[in-house]
């Protein structure tokens, strides 16, 4: 350089030491964060729209974040090494926003190759478990990786720009992190707000950030100081490379231990990341301003983290009752809810962000008086790295079945044994027994608050919609009973990277993902056991079948008895549904031992798009909310690929839960459905489920065909079973809307612009969860719009079928399900008189009902018919209700017997009464199948004659002892159980007291019950009984019976 060069610049020619500008520092700063923050939102575009597009949204979430930290690493390092070869790095500044800006315009251009090479990619990972998710994750990675290098060469860059010395290096640092949350929190936001919002944004502010560095570059030519040459991993690159994989595990576990506290987790986890990398800037900037180095600048923010985790672990499930609280102002409208979970999932990694940056700082400065600039790229470079690493540990941990909670304790044992050792660094070398003293204190209060039993399964199995639902008529006791009740019923948990799979037996086993329940095998019968029979009904002659979810297993196991099927791939994606597939045998038919059925865990896109077999049957099973659950499953493409692997006049049949969904989302599947299939019809096996049946070509409904299928077997057992109903008219009873509706649906979704596709489900996914939650009863009017638009019926074709007949039984399923959603004005004014004697019997008058019965001039037929009839009969003693039982013993053996049983207790006659109930609950231990309404009326009978007599007592606590068959009405089972011990002796009220377990209820009258048997018993946990009682009267209105408590 010459000397005006020099002079130029603000350098000596003889100290090698250049001073800075008044603009370099606040120029480098923006320059940094604005970059940052758009490198980052082109990576969230293009992640979002790939991830969707491999439909393999879950594994992209958990394996593309490693792979993309890499790459910023990576990217880090070889800007550092680029940016030392440049004279005027405010220039090579420029250059690099102008190539991001490139890359985002053309950005579509780029993916295009990596699209056609997925294909290829996911068939070499289709040949052993887990490769087509690491193809799906790899294939986002790349697509988004010249981005993520890129941004990782922001930081060496800018850092050049700075005179060398550590504080303007940490606060550079600080700025780069708070741009990269930034850029995640727009890309996020931006790709929900607007459909397909595209990559002009980052390219067009990114171009003003290129022209505005290249004008300062010509307005001051700056060159550096000769490069250093620096190894990447030196002892400084190994510390820090172990503290990013110690960071990334700690942010995981925090964010995972955050999602249960959120209704959509991902937004969720993605606001904790936010937060966690904002706290990082800030724990950078206050590093600079306290100037610590070397072992203080480490010791002190693990010392911090640690405690802050044991805090989180020692408030434990009162965090899920907080944000169940604050949740509670949703009726002010769904954007504050999400506000609230935001500050509360958002203030727990924000501290631990804090200390984060504090300690990458503190370790770059050991053993150093100042960190060089051109360092900055290395310490990103290993930082970067480290992070990767330690999410691909935290994702081997939970493969392995570790608990997120257990990690999480783990991480919090690990940074107080650290802190503790830095410390101890710290006292001998630099003779500080201040310091020592409080990280020693620290680290003491947190392994005593670890020791508390922290969260359990009322945090992992935590669904805030539907507490927060409940919360808001409930006061303290009640609260505190349903945590009870969450810990009671929970019977099996384990733990995958996905979340926490649980088992639940309350009424009916049930299996439950992250707190959302997936599927009840006895509420969801009356969907499960037809999902794969309707289709088969319908096609001439089904032998093959796909179906996407296991389940309970309860769809392949009934679909297997059907005489043509040859074979059945079952694919799964939670490897835990086999354990519910196992408990579930009764009602599955031992599906899992059956050779024709194989059982594969797999997402569900690849074994679309890579199996090379087609299938005449095609079954996806849903959930509740499905665009909010998983939109890549119910998108144009994704429905284009089960077409496909159709063999010809295959059907496809979606199931979709209607509960809680917007009417938006359910008119986007149907416009992506009619981009797929010529011929939708819609059937209705339940009042909050659909059932979308799909071909290419038109289905023949031949009536006598049919009423042959119909007729044999596996078909009248399973519709007699969970629909009350047989026959042809049985089937149709279901059907709710043909091909034309739902070709006037598609043709809206496609005018609208709402059809849900790969690269813009996700508006749909948030309109899913959030404010319209559908009535389901509406959706019958769907019908009458057909009869008015005159759309055709499959079953007009020669007028043989029973439609009145047909009407009656839609109007009936509201009350098989027990569903209070059943309104004369759904149905057409001729069918008002079934539909007040439905009301009536739902209602328990039961006089209106029979007369109502009597004007129809109808006599039942169906098993639910005569069941209603015998029913009401017996509760008015009248004899005709035997002979209705004996109609239906061969059907409903169990409904029948509890209906008698009823019929003799009015009567007089107890013993009858006894002996019928005795039958029937020893049927229910065999028999999955039972009617839940009969089986409460079962219940609440027995309880009655056991009040009254001591012998009839002990008859029904021998048969009540045990639990039924898939624990049906299991927590009704075990009262039954405490209130026919109390009348027999206080052993038996012991063990009946003691069947509820340690997280017994929380209620007056149990406390009161249990309080009386250890009394009566003399057990020594009679204090104990007596102080939980009087805690729950202190928050509660005192009764006359409750002073037995101060005897």
């Amino acid at each position: 350089m010459t000397a005006d060069q020099y002079k130029t610049a603000g350098i000596s020619p003889d100290s090698g030491v250049q001073t800075a500008p008044w603009w370099r520092l606040p120029a480098a700063c923006v320059m940094a964060g604005l970059m940052t923050a758009c490198g980052a939102f082109v990576c969230m575009v293009l992640y979002f729209q790939f991830s969707v597009y491999v439909s393999d949204f879950a594994a992209s979430v958990i394996l593309t974040p490693p792979m993309l930290l890499l790459f910023l690493g990576w990217g880090a390092w070889l800007g550092d090494r680029l940016v030392q070869k440049s004279p005027t790095p405010m220039l090579f500044m420029a250059r690099l926003a102008l190539a991001l800006s490139a890359f985002a315009a053309l950005a579509f251009l780029w993916t295009m190759p990596i699209k056609a090479l997925y294909p290829v990619i996911g068939k070499i990972g289709w040949a052993f478990p887990g490769g087509a998710a690491l193809a799906g994750a790899l294939a986002i990675a790349l697509a988004a990786a010249p981005s993520a290098m890129m941004t990782g060469a922001v930081l060496p860059a800018s850092a050049a720009l700075l005179e060398r010395g550590r504080p303007q290096s940490s606060l550079l640092s600080g700025v780069w992190l708070a741009g990269a949350a930034v850029g995640l929190a727009l890309g996020f936001g931006l790709n929900l707000a607007l459909t397909g919002p595209g990559l002009w944004i980052p390219a067009v502010f990114l171009v003003m950030t290129a022209m505005g560095a290249n004008n300062l570059a010509r307005m001051s030519p700056l060159s550096e100081p000769a490069p250093q040459e620096i190894r990447l991993l030196d002892r400084h690159g190994l510390l820090l490379l172990a503290a990013g994989s110690c960071l990334s595990i700690v942010g995981w576990s925090l964010i995972r231990m955050m999602q249960p506290l959120s209704a959509l987790p991902y937004p969720a986890g993605l606001t904790a990341l936010c937060c966690l990398l904002l706290g990082a800037a800030g724990g950078c900037i206050l590093f600079r301003l306290r100037n610590s180095q070397g072992a203080a600048g480490a010791a002190a923010p693990l010392g911090i983290m640690g405690f802050w985790l044991a805090l989180v672990w020692a408030a434990g499930d009162k965090i899920a009752i907080l944000s169940d609280a604050l949740g509670l102002i949703k009726s002010q409208g769904m954007p504050y809810y999400y506000a609230m979970q935001t500050v509360v999932t958002g203030l727990a990694v924000f501290v631990p962000g804090i200390a984060a940056g504090y300690l990458a700082c503190g370790l770059q400065s050991i053993g150093k008086a100042a960190a060089s600039p051109v360092q900055e790229g290395k310490a990103a470079a290993c930082l970067a790295m480290g992070a990767g690493l330690g999410l691909l540990i935290a994702f081997g941990l939970s493969s392995s079945g570790v608990s997120t909670l257990s990690v999480f304790r783990g991480v919090g044992f690990a940074a107080i044994l650290f802190a503790g050792v830095l410390s101890v660094i710290l006292l001998t070398g630099n003779r500080k027994p201040v310091s020592f003293v409080l990280i020693l204190a620290l680290g003491l209060t947190s392994l005593m608050m670890f020791r508390l039993p922290g969260p359990s399964t009322v945090w992992t199995q935590h669904d805030p919609l539907n507490e927060i639902a409940a919360l808001q008529n409930q006061d303290f006791n009640s609260i505190l009973n349903n945590m009870r009740t969450v810990r009671r019923q929970v019977k099996w948990e384990a733990h995958s990277p996905k979340g926490a799979t649980a088992i639940k037996a309350g009424d009916g086993l049930e299996l439950l993902e992250n707190g959302a329940a997936r599927v009840n095998v006895r509420w969801d019968a009356s969907r499960d056991v037809m999902a794969g029979l309707v289709p088969a009904a319908l096609h001439r002659n089904p032998k093959s079948a796909l179906i996407l979810g296991l389940g309970a297993g309860v769809t392949p196991g009934w679909l297997v008895k059907e005489r043509g099927i040859q074979e059945i791939l079952v694919a799964e994606q939670n490897p835990y549904s086999l354990e519910m597939a196992r408990l579930c045998g009764p009602a599955n038919l031992n599906v899992l031992e059956n050779s024709k059925v194989q059982v594969q865990t797999a997402e569900f896109a690849p074994v679309l798009r890579f199996e090379k077999r087609r299938y005449d049957l095609i079954v996806q099973k849903g959930q509740a909310a499905p665009l909010a659950s998983n939109p890549g499953l119910y998108t144009a493409e994704f429905f284009q690929l089960a077409a496909r692997r159709l063999a010809p006049g295959g059907v496809f049949n979606l199931s979709v839960s209607i509960r809680g969904m917007d009417p938006i989302a359910l008119q986007s599947i149907y416009g992506a459905l009619g981009e797929a299939f010529t011929h939708v019809h819609t059937f209705r096996p339940q009042p909050d489920v659909l059932f979308l049946v799909c071909s290419k070509e038109a289905v023949s409904f031949n009536e006598d065909a049919l009423r042959a299928r119909l007729a044999a077997e596996p078909y009248t057992s399973a519709m007699t079973a969970v629909w009350g109903t047989s026959g042809l008219e049985g089937l149709f009873s279901r059907y709710l809307a043909g091909p034309g509706f739902s070709r006037m649906l598609s043709g809206m979704a496609i005018w609208h612009g709402i059809t849900s596709r790969d690269d813009q489900p996700q508006a749909y996914a948030i309109m899913a969860g959030a404010q319209g939650r559908i009535d389901p009863k509406s959706v019958i009017g769907m019908q009458d719009a057909e009869e008015r638009e005159h759309y055709r019926k499959p079953f007009f074709a020669r007028g043989n079928v029973d439609l009145h007949r047909i009407k009656m039984q839609q109007a009936e399923m509201f009350v098989l399900a027990d569903s209070p959603d059943l309104s004369p004005d759904l149905f057409s004014p001729n069918l008002e008189p079934i539909v007040r004697a439905c009301q009536s019997f739902q209602q328990e008058n039961y006089l209106s009902f029979l007369s109502q019965w009597k004007a129809l001039d109808i006599k039942p037929e169906s098993p639910l018919e005569i069941a209603m009839n015998a029913h009401a009969l017996a509760i008015e003693g009248h004899e005709k209700a035997l002979d209705l039982c004996s109609e239906m013993d061969g059907q409903w053996p169990d409904a029948s017997h509890i209906i008698r049983a009823e019929f003799y207790w009015k009567t007089g006659q107890k013993e009858q009464a006894l002996g019928s109930l005795e039958k029937a609950f020893s049927g229910m231990s065999t028999h999955p199948w039972t009617w839940p309404v009969a089986v409460q009326w079962g219940l609440d009978l027995a309880k009655e004659l056991a009040r009254e007599d001591a012998n009839a007592a002990a008859r029904i606590l021998a048969v009540a002892a045990h639990p039924f068959c898939l624990m049906q009405a299991e927590e009704q089972r075990l009262e039954t159980r405490l209130a026919a011990a109390q009348v027999v002796g206080f052993e038996e009220a012991l063990a009946a007291v003691g069947a509820f377990g340690p997280n017994h209820p929380w209620t007056r009258e149990y406390l009161k019950q249990r309080l009386i048997a250890y009394r009566a018993a003399k057990d020594p946990r009679t204090p104990r009984a007596l102080a939980d009682m009087q805690a729950y009267l202190s928050n509660d209105l005192l009764e006359f019976s409750d002073a037995l408590v101060y005897d």
